[in-house]
C-alpha cells in the first residue's frame, strides 16, 4: 500500500513539474513582442523602434508594373484609415513617411525565383524589393501582416498605423502554393468558394 502511494505521488509531482516548466516557456515566448509571419520567413533581423504609416505617408514606385501592387497596397490602408497614401513615381529622394516598392535585379538563386522579396522597415521608411510583382505582392502581404490586426477593420477611423523595425528575406521554398478546402466536412455558401478560390 505504500509502495503504490508513493508511486502515484511521485507520478503526480512529475506531472506538477513538466507542466509549471511548460508554462514557464510559454510565458517567455509571449514577453518576446517579434511579431509572428506566416509562413515564416527565410531570414528576419528585428531592431527597435517603428515605422509610422500616417495621413504624410506616400508610396513610391519605380516601374509602372507595380501600379496594380500599389494601389492594393493603398486600398488596404484607406479602408481602415482616415487617409489614402499617394502614389508617385519614385525620384531616389524619397526619405521620410516612403513606402517604395521597387523591382531590382537579382542575383544567385534568387535570380529566376519572381516571388522571393526583400522588406527593410527603418523608422523613415519601407522599402520592398523584388524582381517581380508577385514578390512584391508577397512582400506587401508580409507587411499587412506586422500591422495591428486592426488593419482589417473597415471602418476608416485609424489615423496612423505602426510597423516594428526589421529588415526580412523571404523566397518561397517550393515551386508550388496549395490550400486545401474541406467541403465535406464543413459547409461553406457557393459565395465563399468562389472568394476562396
Amino acid at each position: 500500500m505504500k509502495r503504490g502511494f508513493k508511486n502515484i505521488t511521485g507520478v503526480i509531482l512529475v506531472c506538477i513539474s513538466s507542466l509549471l516548466l511548460q508554462c514557464s516557456q510559454q510565458d517567455k515566448a509571449a514577453q518576446n513582442n517579434s511579431p509572428s509571419v506566416i509562413p515564416k520567413p527565410t531570414t528576419v533581423a528585428y531592431s527597435s523602434g517603428y515605422f509610422t504609416i500616417d495621413k504624410n505617408t506616400t508610396i513610391a514606385i519605380n516601374s509602372e508594373e507595380l501600379a496594380e501592387a500599389a494601389n492594393y497596397l493603398t486600398n488596404m490602408i484607406a479602408e481602415a484609415s482616415s487617409f489614402a497614401p499617394e502614389i508617385k513615381k519614385q525620384n531616389g529622394n524619397e526619405e521620410h513617411h516612403t513606402i517604395v516598392l521597387q523591382l531590382v535585379k537579382q542575383t544567385g538563386n534568387e535570380q529566376n525565383n519572381k516571388e522571393a522579396y526583400s522588406l527593410k522597415v527603418t523608422t523613415d521608411q519601407v522599402i520592398i524589393s523584388a524582381s517581380g510583382s508577385s514578390g512584391i505582392f508577397y512582400g506587401i502581404q508580409t507587411l499587412r501582416q506586422l500591422l495591428p490586426a486592426a488593419i482589417e477593420v473597415k471602418n476608416k477611423k485609424t489615423e496612423s498605423w505602426q510597423v516594428p523595425v526589421l529588415s526580412i528575406e523571404d523566397n518561397p521554398q517550393f515551386a508550388w502554393r496549395g490550400m486545401h478546402l474541406d467541403v465535406s466536412r464543413h459547409f461553406f455558401s457557393v459565395e465563399f468558394v468562389k472568394t476562396f478560390i
